[in-house]
């Protein structure tokens, strides 16, 4: 990815990031990466980056796949979610961009070339990232019908961030300190959803959270709409 960047875009490519779950543990299902750019792609770039994902993604895992967003530099200045530049979605809004900021100023990135989370981003409010977090769990509310594995941990992390005030954690990580937090009755979906994370989901496992995500869901959302009033 890097070699093919700096070959589409030479001084136009000012920074790559890595982040999310691969620098959490072991087990992911998406690669996660911003891309900065100094202007933005023209049609024919746009082009050339989509043969470029192609050719990378024929040689992941099944599972694994590329979750880049393509940015401007001038608008990772800003506390405001950029629009995304790139070929997929173009002005689609990075809602994530608070968290985002957080996860890489505290060093829970890998910088792929160019430059330094420190040197574009300015450091999240805790209202910024309240706000994104009721973004959060207001969308998982919209998905009771289509309980997954995502949603599942999501509203995990979503209260643990509340409550601990650390928004830096991965899925799995919050899916350990929910089983600590939350009644028994919460323990099978959220093990279930873990082992989808972790590759040993078992047959039953997707039935079992379609079913149990609308009761979850009232349970933890309660918690979250307390922790929302006390932080």
């Amino acid at each position: 990815m890097r070699a093919g960047l700096i070959h589409i875009f030479g001084e136009d490519l000012a920074a790559i990031w890595l982040y999310g779950a691969p620098l959490f543990g072991p087990s992911f299902v998406d690669i996660d990466m911003h891309v900065l750019l100094t202007r933005s792609p023209t049609p024919e770039r746009g082009r050339q980056i989509r043969r470029l994902h192609e050719r990378i993604e024929r040689d992941l895992p099944d599972w694994n796949e590329l979750d880049i967003w393509y940015v401007l530099l001038d608008a990772a200045r800003l506390p405001e979610p950029p629009a995304n530049v790139g070929p997929w979605n173009p002005g689609f809004r990075d809602n994530h961009w608070s968290l985002h900021r957080a996860h890489w100023l505290a060093g829970a990135c890998v910088v792929v070339y160019g430059l330094l989370p420190q040197e574009v981003v300015v450091s999240p409010t805790w209202e910024e990232l309240k706000e994104t977090l009721r973004l959060e769990a207001d969308e998982a509310g919209h998905r009771l019908d289509g309980g997954s594995p995502y949603w599942t941990l999501q509203l995990c992390r979503v209260l643990a961030s509340l409550e601990t005030r650390d928004v830096v954690r991965s899925k799995l990580d919050s899916g350990q300190w929910a089983l600590q937090r939350l009644a028994l009755e919460a323990h099978a979906i959220i093990e279930a959803a873990m082992r989808f994370y972790a590759r040993t989901a078992e047959a039953s496992d997707p039935e079992l959270i379609a079913t149990a995500f609308p009761g979850f869901y009232r349970l933890v959302r309660a918690l979250i709409d307390a922790a929302f009033e006390s932080a």
